[in-house]
């Protein structure tokens, strides 16, 4: 079956201790993430979750997802979704935390996506979930190197 994927990575001066923390603070996105608004839900493999997606011009586009991969300690977590049946749209999206040198961390995010819209909309997904991956990295980039003598 058709797959396509999208990827954006952004290399922040932060510790991965704190870098963590703001990543799972999902309480607190609203305050600094420009693409993902909200996420409800418990924080637990196998758990539904909603996650609100800004779409720009004052749409939000909430969905319901699943939680396929959970884990504080290595800093990441998955997704997936499912619009109607898979043949028709299938997305995972995944968030890592990556330990660098020098006190940096790399945060990543990923998008796998199949099925008959997948295929047919790649192009605009692409450009979409592109921008989109390069706002939340820059914030999430601001956010964690914040002094740390701020509140976040």
């Amino acid at each position: 079956m058709f797959q396509a994927q999208v990827d954006s990575s952004i290399e922040a001066k932060s510790s991965f201790t704190k870098s963590k923390s703001v990543l799972f603070d999902w309480k607190a996105y609203p305050n600094w993430n420009p693409y993902i608004k909200k996420i409800e839900g418990k924080q637990a493999v196998g758990e539904k979750i909603k996650v609100y997606f800004n779409l720009g011009f004052g749409m939000t586009l909430p969905l319901t997802c699943k939680l396929t991969r959970f884990d504080t300690k290595e800093g990441h977590f998955a997704w997936t979704v499912v619009a109607g049946s898979r043949h028709l749209y299938w997305g995972e999206h995944s968030f890592s935390l990556n330990k660098g040198a020098s006190g940096k961390t790399e945060f990543k995010q990923s998008e796998k996506m199949s099925g008959i819209f997948g295929h047919r909309y790649q192009w605009l997904y692409h450009a979409m979930l592109k921008g989109r991956f390069t706002a939340m990295n820059q914030a999430f980039k601001e956010r964690v190197e914040a002094s740390s003598s701020a509140k976040i």
